[in-house]
């Protein structure tokens, strides 16, 4: 049988409760929102650091770039390979997530740099939020 991590059985426990101690089914469907939000905030921030991590492995470690060259040709039969794939998947997943919303959170910064950008968060809010951002800040120029 397969078991939960502790962290993971305390984090439920502790939403069932909440949930469970709500009784307007608007506020519980609000709390399952806020949470949804949430987690997904906590993917996106993952796989935009997985993407970095990849970028710095890259550019850092020769045995890396040799190593990566087996895995993508199917060359290395090795067991590690497939835990391999799986990291450069997310990683290539959170650097085409880095390129697409570059250019909406630059024009969301609105040349301030990223201090905005970062204390808020927005990078981690998923594609369309910083699409949204993007499109906000070029009709509304401040």
């Amino acid at each position: 049988m397969v078991t939960n991590p502790p962290y993971f059985d305390s984090r439920i426990a502790a939403f069932r409760h909440s949930i469970r101690s709500i009784n307007d089914e608007c506020d519980k469907f609000q709390l399952c929102v806020n949470l949804r939000d949430e987690l997904l905030s906590q993917h996106m921030e993952l796989k935009w650091f997985f993407a970095c991590i990849e970028e710095v492995m890259q550019a850092e470690c020769t045995q890396y770039k040799k190593a990566k060259r087996h895995w993508l040709n199917g060359k290395n039969t090795d067991v590690d390979k497939k835990r391999w794939e799986l990291f450069l998947d997310v990683a290539k997943s959170g650097a085409a997530l880095k390129r697409e919303c570059l250019a909406p959170l630059t024009k969301a910064s609105g040349g301030r740099g990223n201090e905005k950008v970062q204390h808020y968060q927005w990078a981690f809010m998923g594609l369309k939020y910083c699409k949204v951002l993007g499109t906000a800040a070029t009709r509304n120029p401040t």
